[in-house]
């Protein structure tokens, strides 16, 4: 061995193994020293003999493996800026080594801590979202191997218990320097999924955010106690926030720079061992443990890296791609440049918002990026999605992303799909946030139980202020914790002239492609970014930017749907994903030369679902009653409805005629009732008008590939009444769109309004309507319903039972005298809440009667059993 060193001049820890060079040779290798770096000790080194390299590579092997954990641990901790050693400190109080004055804490009330391990425990880190990790850099500098690092989560004991996680990235922030600990700040990333008991991330302060001096923080890990041994049990103690001109004070002018924030009390203190642990205020991680006392004693404040210093705040965000997702909302960059007035306190939710059931917002999606989510989306065709341009700028690698629909648990369920293409608005501006708007394109379609594509408002269209507004989407929350359940809150159109006036926005910032909504204390926020601003069931905006405090004011701003430039945009790629037209072209002929050559069997076809169709027994029963409101038209009682509003709505045909009504409910699958198919048809006469609300003209027609009729579809009792439908194509279009079915087992209580839709007769002798009409009717008592059609052979079980349970258990009952579906909407949908309910199946023949009407159940298990064995939705 041979010595080197002065007071105040040494190697130090994490320099082992490095080189002792004198007039240009190589004269030893660093080895150990006192851990009091720059002490009277003198280093020693392994000296440098050529003639025995392999004696000493193993001498330094040795070293290393028979190193103790606190001298593994030392090697890490506690660091200090460069000055310390060049200028030196005054004389401290003895060395304590431990969190001091702290208690043992619980994993489970701290999940997001985790223990950074070299061979054993050497720093502290924090979950921050499902395969990210945030640490100090001074621990993983200079960048070691990714194999040689490991992250244990989930347990209070740093030597057992939890899940051991292997790393696969380490980044420090590229402006980090070992010489002054600026920017002390790394992220990594692990090969699997950072989840399991006790394991949870933990929300990170935004951009920005200042913290008042004395502000209670909670501080945990693994630092050395009395007798300078590791605790095996975690650790935590409360601190407060220390002022940030103190501190500076405190420390040697220009050790405390703004990239930093202090936080202790004499006798509390963070120390060794805890490096890269996380310090946190109200639920969010404000620093990152960093340097202070060497003594432990907080006789000087603890510094930590500041998680909301921009510079590291928005480093974080770029390197993990918004994984995390639960960042400060996006802002204009002159909000930056020129700064606003002092804001209310943080509320990060969508503010004023409650738990929202997903099968009343299907088209929400949640995007996500290395498995956490971080926007909102939509579903807008059965392969395009619809988000917003700052979520995916720069551009991700498409395979980075996903989209989980059909699920108001961000975390669990739904269907998870992966993206085949982004594509950003060309006219995107990241600093205006003008053009705010992307599409991404699944490799699969986007369909499944409650998962469905939301209409998009028309170009050029606008809205009065005031209009009532729905916004949903997975906001942080009050605590800075975004919520596992799906938000929604509805919130008024904000005219222009507020929103960029006074208490509005400054001038040019809202711009004619963005739209504003929001009110006091009801707004969008962090985490919903790209999300479905909706008014009357149509998207009008995409959740772009507004106030970073969350409370409405001034209001959140959107990017405008119907802004020409953009729906252009949305058309021109999510509009165009069908067969070219000439292959269209020819399917239409093929079918208009065999419907020539079938003319006659056409007529004669068509008239078998001109009425309706009654089981057994039913026909004495209609026979008895009086006329129903025959003079009233289409759907009786009812008025007509526009295709945007009921953009599942389809025309069945044989061959050009229409026979039924259908409905959408996945890309390719239509539903129908099992009776307007009967016997079983050659697909190639049968087709769908889709888009259009006159079944004669507009919209586009499908071509049937697939019928599949229920195989306990009885004609003689209607038990069963269900088929489905596959079509040659993607039902993708203007004002097409699915519905969401009801879940196994739904059972509509008497009372409830539904709507039902169709062109039916306008009356028992009149022919069928060419316009789309819609009626809403009650749900009929079943008990009821039974006394109504007595008799009737609903089911073989009922053949010669008179309970009432025996009634049509596959079938609803609706309506009320002078409102009711009637002859040729047979086969259409029932819908009530946004979701399809039952099918059109049979009643009385004098429409609007005094009968209600009968419907296939949806719910029922029989009939949504084979919906699901047959669809795969």
């Amino acid at each position: 061995m041979v010595c080197a060193g002065e007071p105040r001049r040494d190697a130090c820890n994490g320099d082992s193994g490095g080189p002792l060079v004198c007039n240009n040779k190589l004269y030893g290798i660093v080895s150990w020293g006192a851990t009091q770096c720059g002490s009277s000790f003198p280093g020693v080194t392994c000296l440098y003999r050529p003639r025995n390299p392999i004696v000493v590579l193993a001498l330094c092997v040795a070293a290393v493996a028979a190193l103790t954990e606190e001298e593994v641990w030392l090697q890490y901790n506690r660091r200090m800026p460069g000055e310390f050693h060049t200028k030196g400190m005054p004389a401290s109080p003895p060395y304590q080594g431990r969190i001091v004055g702290g208690v043992e804490a619980d994993i489970a009330n701290y999940p997001y801590q985790l223990s950074l391990r070299r061979v054993s425990h050497s720093c502290g880190a924090s979950v921050i979202a499902t395969r990210w990790a945030l640490s100090a850099a001074h621990c993983t500098f200079p960048l070691p191997a990714p194999t040689a690092i490991t992250l244990q989560g989930g347990s209070s004991n740093r030597t057992s218990g939890g899940v051991i996680f292997t790393v696969e990235e380490i980044i420090n922030h590229p402006d980090y320097d070992d010489w002054n600990l600026r920017n002390d700040v790394c992220v990594l990333r692990t090969t699997a999924d950072l989840v399991g008991l006790n394991i949870a991330p933990i929300a990170l302060d935004p951009a920005g955010a200042s913290h008042a001096a004395g502000s209670r923080a909670v501080l945990s890990g693994w630092g050395l106690d009395d007798n300078r041994v590791l605790p095996q049990i975690l650790r935590r103690i409360d601190i407060p926030v220390v002022d940030q001109a103190q501190c500076v004070s405190a420390w040697n002018p220009g050790w405390v720079t703004d990239d930093m924030i202090c936080a202790s009390e004499p006798g509390r203190d963070a120390c060794n061992g805890d490096s890269g642990g996380p310090l946190v205020v109200g639920g969010q991680q404000i620093g990152i443990v960093s340097w202070g006392d060497s003594q432990c004693v907080a006789t000087f404040p603890g510094v930590f890296a500041r998680v909301a210093f921009p510079l590291i705040r928005n480093w974080i965000n770029q390197v993990t791609a918004n994984a995390l997702g639960y960042t400060h909302r996006h802002m204009p960059g002159a909000y930056h440049s020129l700064g606003m007035p002092e804001q209310p306190p943080f509320l990060g939710r969508v503010v004023g918002g409650v738990d929202a059931n997903i099968a009343d917002y299907p088209y929400q999606l949640s995007l996500r990026r290395f498995g956490g989510h971080f926007c909102g989306a939509s579903v807008i065709a059965a392969r395009w999605a619809l988000s917003a341009a700052h979520c995916t700028f720069p551009l991700p690698a498409a395979s980075s992303v996903q989209l989980r629909g059909g699920t108001a648990d961000r975390t669990a369920g739904g269907v998870l799909f992966d993206v085949e293409e982004i594509i950003n608005h060309p006219n995107y501006d990241d600093w205006t946030i003008e053009f705010d708007v992307c599409v991404l394109r699944t490799v699969a379609d986007l369909s499944g139980a409650n998962i469905v594509p939301i209409a998009m408002d028309p170009s050029g269209a606008t809205h009065a202020p005031g209009s009532r507004a729905v916004v949903s989407g997975w906001g942080l929350d009050s605590t800075g914790n975004s919520p596992v359940i799906l938000q929604r809150v509805d919130i008024p159109i904000v005219s222009e002239a507020e929103c960029s006036g006074s208490g509005g926005w400054p001038s040019g910032w809202v711009t004619p492609d963005m739209i504003c909504a929001s009110e006091a204390g009801r707004d969008a926020c962090n985490g919903d970014s790209g999300g479905p601003l909706v008014v009357g069931g149509r998207q009008i905006g995409i959740v772009s930017w507004g106030d970073p405090n969350c409370v409405g004011s001034p209001p959140g701003v959107y990017a405008r749907v119907a802004f020409p430039t953009i729906r252009s945009f949305i058309s021109d790629f999510a509009g165009q994903t069908v067969g070219s037209v000439g292959a269209v072209m020819k399917i239409v002929v093929v079918i208009c030369a065999v419907a020539v050559a079938v003319v006659s069997a056409n007529n004669v076809e068509s008239k078998r679902f001109d009425r309706r169709m009654l089981p057994e027994g039913a026909q004495q029963i209609d026979d008895r009653q009086v006329a129903g409101v025959g003079s009233l038209k289409k759907i009786v009682g009812g008025t007509s409805v526009s295709i945007e509003t009921h953009s599942y709505q389809l025309s069945l045909r044989n061959y050009d005629y229409h026979i039924c009504g259908a409905s959408i409910i996945s890309s390719v699958w239509s539903l129908t009732a099992a009776h307007c198919l009967y016997p079983n048809p050659d697909p190639k006469t049968i087709s769908l008008r889709a888009g259009a609300s006159n079944q004669s003209i507009g919209g586009r027609i499908y071509n049937a590939s697939q019928i599949i009729i229920h195989p306990m579809y009885n004609p003689s009792t209607m038990d069963n009444d269900v088929a489905v439908i596959r079509v040659d194509s993607y039902f993708i279009g203007p004002n097409m769109g699915f519905i969401g079915l009801v879940p196994l087992g739904y059972e509509p209580m008497a009372g409830v309004r539904a709507i039902v839709t169709g062109w039916g007769r306008q009356s028992d002798e009149a022919k069928q309507s060419t316009t789309l009409a819609g009626v809403e009717i009650p749900i009929v008592d079943k008990e009821e319903c039974m006394e109504q059609w007595s008799g009737v052979q609903v089911t073989p079980q009922c053949v010669s039972s008179t309970e009432p349970q025996c009634l049509i258990e596959r079938m609803i009952c609706a309506g009320e005298f002078g409102k009711d579906s009637c002859n040729g909407d047979s086969g259409g949908p029932l819908v009530s809440g946004g979701r399809q309910i039952g099918i059109v199946s049979w009643g009385s023949t004098k429409c609007g009667g005094p009968l209600a009407a009968i419907y296939t159940n949806l719910g029922n298990a029989a009939i949504r059993t084979f919906i699901s064995s047959t669809t795969g939705i």
